[in-house]
């Protein structure tokens, strides 16, 4: 009831402040008086009370007004209210974005598992990606020595640049903007003759001692012992103590004494540093020593001393070079036999420089499985495996044969062999190997991947280091004899290294791909490469790579190969065995179409073999390696032949007084 009182109260008080201090009317006071006018009125219609009157009917309302009640219980809480969520998520390309961006959905959480679902979403709004521009020219810069003249009185450098907009990589002359000198400056003159310095200290004596060396380790046959040295002590002696260098004149072995048999039958065992006189009416065979029992100098001497004239027989893996006897004509490599013992997918193969120890990689493809690395120390005759089973992609030989490379394209390390093949030891990290070279001597190796970059070793093999070429995918490469000068080709085009696989310079066949086949003469100045494509031709340099000719349009080869003088080029691939004698000028076909993936040629180029699925061989300018090779001559004829090892005569004497030679 109190507090029922106390708002009434309230409501007299707002009537009374309202009317009090005015004359009620009926223009506007507001709500308030609105009110009081209606309590004056009973309506709005009826003339307005006196003041006085409704003064004192508020005042009596106002006495009954009490005080206000004490507050009443609060009232039940209202419901949670609902959680606003967002997700963020990428936007595809598409309707919405052009290219991709960013979707935002928003709701309100009705389930409470504070997740968007989906029926949650409200609203959805994209953020966009712009649109990717366009791809920028690179630029490039030459530079280049400038001659003394108008633009440098003392000579300088001529600085071009512009941007490469055919993509070749290289600043072409019409794509030259921009061409800047920097001169050297002019010679200063001369400044004046300093002063006499101080006179130095005397210096000590270089003194040389000569003495008689016995006979023994130093020096096998003697000879001379050279010690040399500073006289510290000034005795004008070389004492013993001041020795710091010592050095050995030593005498040549004693030559080898050369006896001469008289041979009156048809056949005859030859012994080293042995002269023969075939004297028989038929035709004599003589067979040369094993090579077993030989040393790198001994010397077999034929002569013939009858009408029937005589034959030289050679034992297994032996061959005589007839390059430079009569009749001196090159027939080329004309005929080929068998030199695989199996069949499989030959995808590379290497030769020491005589062309008698060879190593081949046996890879997975073309139906065939995985293999292992064959070597053969005949020439091709008869081979061995060894090594593990993989997808071996290529192979490199010493010039002895004995320190070879193997990679495989398998995502396996580097494989190195000291011994010619017979044991086999990873090195390097592992990687989808496509091609490797060696040095002559075996301690330089550069490898190169596909897709990974080309990775080089000084120290044959023991530690690796990257070289700066990018990681395209590399298929072949090729060397100089000590590894220094080499060509990269791949389908990222031809690159060359002058250091030996460290740096690697781009070339005009730069970004032109697909390459598959490279070889480099032995002083790497002759270059050639073949490409896989129509239209690549067979492309040839003389100066290691700078500059580039076509010699041939012949397209889809594997493999190519060279002698070292650069001369004799062998290619293989789709449309067969290709052969050239003057550097490419000329080619001659020397097998049939089919699947040729490898070659290699011997360092003189007088042994060369091609492999498909199987392998074959020739032979030009020796006899064919083996006990079916053999040279002959008529009745008159004399020859000398001295052993140069590994299997191979070389002759370093003749007489043909009666016509030529032959060589079979």
């Amino acid at each position: 009831m109190t507090a029922r009182r106390g708002r009434k109260c309230q409501l007299f008080l707002r009537l009374w402040n309202c009317v009090r201090p005015f004359s009620l009317s009926h223009s506007g006071l507001g709500f308030q008086c609105a009110i009081a006018r209606g309590l004056a009125h009973g309506n709005f219609r009826r003339p307005i009370l006196k003041t006085s009157a409704l003064s004192a009917i508020l005042l009596l309302a106002l006495a009954a007004c009490g005080d206000d009640g004490p507050p009443g219980s609060a009232g039940a809480s209202g419901q949670p209210g609902l959680a606003a969520l967002t997700s963020v998520s990428a936007e595809a390309a598409g309707s919405h974005c052009a290219s991709g961006g960013t979707r935002i959905d928003a709701g309100l959480d009705t389930n409470a598992d504070r997740v968007l679902d989906a029926g949650e979403v409200t609203s959805t709004q994209y953020l966009c990606h712009g649109s990717t521009g366009a791809a920028a020219a690179t630029g490039l810069v030459r530079l280049a020595a400038e001659a003394a003249g108008t633009n440098c009185p003392n000579g300088g450098s001529r600085v071009e640049a512009g941007t490469d907009t055919n993509g070749n990589g290289v600043l072409d002359t019409a794509e030259v903007a921009s061409t800047a000198f920097v001169c050297q400056g002019a010679a200063g003159t001369t400044g004046p003759v300093g002063p006499v310095g101080p006179v130095g200290t005397a210096g000590t004596n270089s003194l040389t001692n000569i003495v008689a060396e016995a006979a023994g380790a130093n020096c096998g046959s003697g000879g001379q012992k050279v010690t040399s040295g500073r006289d510290t002590n000034a005795n004008g002696v070389l004492d013993t103590a001041e020795v710091t260098a010592t050095a050995y004149l030593c005498h040549g072995a004693p030559g080898a004494s050369l006896g001469w048999v008289g041979v009156a039958g048809t056949a005859v065992q030859a012994q080293a540093n042995t002269g023969y006189v075939l004297g028989n009416a038929a035709q004599v065979t003589l067979t040369l020593p094993p090579s077993a029992s030989l040393r790198p100098g001994d010397v077999v001497r034929v002569s013939g001393n009858g009408a029937g004239g005589w034959r030289i027989a050679q034992n297994a893996g032996q061959s005589i070079v007839t390059r430079g006897l009569p009749p001196r004509t090159s027939s080329g490599f004309v005929s080929w036999t068998p030199a695989s013992a199996v069949s499989a997918y030959w995808r590379g193969i290497d030769a020491s420089a005589d062309g008698m120890r060879l190593v081949a990689a046996q890879g997975a493809g073309g139906g065939f499985p995985s293999g292992q690395v064959h070597t053969s120390t005949d020439a091709g005759l008869t081979w061995t495996a060894s090594g593990t089973a993989r997808n071996w992609a290529a192979v490199a030989s010493s010039a002895d044969g004995q320190r070879l490379v193997a990679v495989p394209e398998d995502n396996g390390p580097v494989h190195l062999s000291t011994d010619g093949g017979t044991t086999w030891t990873p090195a390097g990290a592992p990687g989808l190997w496509r091609a490797v070279t060696v040095s002559a001597d075996g301690t330089r190796i550069v490898a190169a991947g596909y897709g990974f970059g080309i990775v080089y070793s000084t120290d044959g093999g023991a530690t690796w280091a990257q070289s700066d070429a990018p990681p395209y995918g590399w298929t072949r490469m090729a060397a100089s004899r000590d590894n220094m000068t080499l060509v990269a080709v791949g389908f990222g085009g031809i690159y060359r290294s002058v250091d030996g696989g460290v740096t690697w310079l781009t070339t005009p066949l730069s970004g032109v791909s697909q390459w598959n086949g490279a070889a480099v003469s032995a002083d790497g100045s002759r270059m050639v490469v073949s490409g896989f494509y129509t239209g690549a031709s067979v492309h040839v340099s003389t100066d290691a790579g700078q500059t580039w000719s076509v010699v041939t349009t012949a397209n889809s080869i594997w493999s190519v190969a060279s002698s070292d003088d650069g001369q004799r080029l062998l290619m293989a691939g789709v449309d067969g065995v290709f052969e050239s004698p003057d550097g490419g000028t000329t080619w001659s076909q020397r097998q049939p179409a089919g699947a040729w993936r490898t070659a290699t040629l011997s360092a003189d180029g007088t042994f060369a073999i091609a492999c498909t699925t199987t392998c074959v061989r020739s032979v030009d300018g020796r006899t064919t390696p083996g006990t079916t090779g053999s040279l002959t001559g008529s009745a008159s004829n004399a020859i000398d032949l001295q052993y140069l090892g590994n299997g191979l005569f070389k002759p370093t004497g003749f007489n043909a007084i009666s016509g030529g030679f032959t060589a079979q």
